[in-house]
């Protein structure tokens, strides 16, 4: 322990103002010492900073005396006990930091440990995505291929499809020719014939209209009231067979782009 009182080189009643004095007085005597070092020089005048600190303080000396006091005992009793136990404290002390500092260093081994198996996981689970990206890839690689393959097979079969239902239609549309012309014919002669009739019955009518009435028998009388009746029936079924067939005509012509 450093004596500042004689560092300062003063009593150990000395007042402020004279530790002061002291003070100064000390420190200008080292920065004129010339064969000091700058370093011991700073080392020194650091020294005299604290003790004039510690004196000019009323506490702090009245803290410091005890401890001078204290060393003072402890160095005439030759401190052997003391200096025993504070070995003995010093290395029980040295002791705790080792079995700190062996605590400490089991701790950042463990935890390098576990950001080591941190890493490893990371970089696992980094690799497990990679591989899981890369077979999604494939999978729609794959996937793309196999729908370009299904719709080029549906277009091919689509195509197939659309030339047999061409060749359908065309088949159809030949046996519906052949129907129609049959139907046309069928048509035609039932036309033909109840227009026959219907001259018939017109010509029978006139001839009637033209001979007396009288010393009819009711019979004939009957049988020119029925011609009468069949005949204005005929008289309006032509009619009407001649307007659908008109509007057949006209459906046909539109067909064939004659007619819009």
């Amino acid at each position: 322990m450093q004596d500042y009182y004689a560092l300062l080189e003063v009593a150990e009643t000395a007042a402020p103002a004279r530790i002061e004095r002291a003070h100064a007085l000390a420190r200008q005597r080292l920065i004129d010492d010339t064969a000091l070092t700058d370093a011991k020089r700073n080392a020194r005048i650091a020294s005299l900073d604290l003790a004039l600190t510690t004196l000019c303080d009323p506490k702090r000396r009245e803290i410091y005396d005890r401890e001078l006091e204290s060393w003072r005992t402890y160095q005439a009793a030759g401190g052997k006990m003391i200096y025993v136990r504070r070995v003995l404290l010093v290395g029980a002390l040295i002791a705790a930091v080792g079995v700190a500092g062996g605590w400490w260093w089991q701790q950042c081994e463990t935890r390098a440990a576990l950001e080591a198996e941190s890493r490893a996981a990371e970089a696992a689970m980094q690799a497990r995505l990679a591989k899981s990206a890369e077979e999604r890839e494939r999978s729609a690689e794959i996937l793309a291929r196999e729908t370009e393959k299904r719709e080029a097979e549906e277009a091919v079969r689509l195509e197939a499809l659309r030339v047999e239902r061409a060749n359908e239609m065309k088949d159809q549309r030949f046996v519906s020719d052949d129907a129609r012309e049959r139907q046309q014919r069928d048509r035609s002669t039932e036309l033909a014939r109840k227009q026959a009739r219907f001259e018939e019955l017109r010509r029978r009518l006139a001839e009637a209209a033209a001979s007396p009435s009288v010393n009819v028998s009711a019979e004939v009388r009957q049988q020119r009231i029925n011609d009468r009746l069949e005949f204005e029936q005929l008289k309006l079924e032509l009619a009407r067979l001649r307007d659908a067939e008109a509007v057949r005509e006209g459906e046909r012509l539109r067909a064939r782009g004659v007619v819009r």
